[in-house]
């Protein structure tokens, strides 16, 4: 990949430009203001306007709730971004004509879309490190572990490498970008909500042998509050034992992602 040059012009063309700067500001500003918010209720409501150092264990309570509100949200944002920065990946260069052109240089279908998946990731990936600073003021408050910390950037990355690849997969599929788009956007959708709420159905309406969520194993957002509920850090399903949730949810997402790339490679080959 250091080689490809499609992976080249892409991080450049996406770099050079106002959007990627105004994209990562209102990313990062969208965290401060939320932690902001979170911590003014935290001085009126919780320590009665005196302060985080003056109660040690209210303040590592708010570190606590801190840490789940920004790593809930960073999954949500990550959910919504990288099916969009991959969704238009193929379908853009039909739309411009030169999607025949590209086929027919030296490069193979998987360059190309590892090229396209590449660029799309590293900026993911650059938003997520620009939160770190803010995320690490949950440490001066108490109440997060490093482990913690870790798994949840674990989770929100594959989770950023999973919807990439699924925006991927939908732009080769179809022939224009709204409809690669609004296929994306569905794959997070049932991701995220259906099988949730599908899950809720099923434990209210049916007697099985399960004792937690079923369906929500392949909810990414469940994964993380998985990591910082401790309520909700192992699952009781007879198949797989006590087994964190999280790690089931990373399990499908690295299961799944090789057969989406694999099906977006013979698609881009044959299907043109």
């Amino acid at each position: 990949m250091p080689e490809n040059p499609v992976l080249t012009k892409e991080m450049r063309s996406r770099m050079r430009g106002a959007r990627g700067a105004v994209i990562q500001f209102v990313y990062v500003t969208l965290i401060i203001a939320v932690s902001g918010v979170m911590y003014a209720f935290f001085r009126l409501e919780w320590a009665g306007g005196s302060g985080a150092g003056a109660n040690p264990a209210m303040a590592a309570e708010f570190g606590h709730a801190l840490f789940i509100g920004i790593s809930v949200l960073q999954a949500g944002m990550v959910c919504l971004l990288a099916p969009a920065f991959t969704s238009g990946a193929i379908t853009g260069e039909r739309e411009q004509r030169s999607l025949d052109m590209l086929l027919v240089t030296n490069l193979k279908a998987r360059s190309i879309l590892l090229g396209k998946l590449g660029s799309a990731l590293g900026y993911i990936g650059l938003l997520i490190i620009s939160s770190v600073p803010v995320l690490s003021v949950c440490f001066l408050f108490g109440g997060v572990s490093p482990d913690e910390l870790i798994a949840a950037y674990v989770l929100i990355g594959t989770t950023g490498v999973f919807f990439g690849l699924a925006g991927l997969f939908w732009s080769c599929v179809f022939r224009r970008t709204l409809q690669a788009t609004a296929a994306a956007y569905g794959t997070v959708a049932l991701l995220c909500i259906v099988v949730t709420v599908m899950d809720g159905l099923i434990s209210q309406f049916t007697r099985y042998s399960v004792d937690g969520p079923v369906l929500s194993y392949v909810n990414p957002i469940m994964g993380i509050l998985s990591i910082v509920l401790p309520e909700a850090e192992t699952s009781t399903w007879s198949v797989f034992g006590a087994v964190p949730l999280w790690v089931v949810t990373m399990s499908f997402q690295a299961l799944a992602a090789p057969v989406l790339l694999g099906a977006s490679i013979l698609l881009l080959r044959y299907r043109q």
